[in-house]
């Protein structure tokens, strides 16, 4: 299995995860994450799409990359717990990317 989103950055939450291995409730922390970066991009999406005039490029921009975020989360269901880390550590660092300061 391979996810996409991979090479979003190093860790920062879950810096304690990667360091110390998975903990009960660490996939459900991880779908979590995942579920918040896929609302930023549907939530952009939307905002895009009801813009005065939207700009297609971005539109299609969005939309792959949320899809990409989707393959990856029913990927995390089958994922090996070394899988786990690396995902979560790379959905981190997306979401504090995505959110802003």
């Amino acid at each position: 299995m391979e996810f996409r989103s991979g090479s979003c950055g190093a860790p920062r939450v879950f810096g304690a995860v990667a360091s110390s291995g998975l903990k009960e409730g660490d996939y459900e922390r991880v779908f979590a994450l995942m579920e918040q970066v896929i609302g930023w991009y549907t939530t952009r999406i939307l905002a895009e799409a009801r813009a005065r005039t939207p700009n297609a490029d971005v539109l299609v921009r969005l939309r792959i990359e949320r899809q990409a975020c989707v393959a990856d989360r029913q990927a995390l269901e089958t994922a090996p717990p070394e899988q786990v880390v690396v995902v979560a550590a790379a959905y981190d660092a997306r979401f504090v990317e995505l959110a802003g300061p």
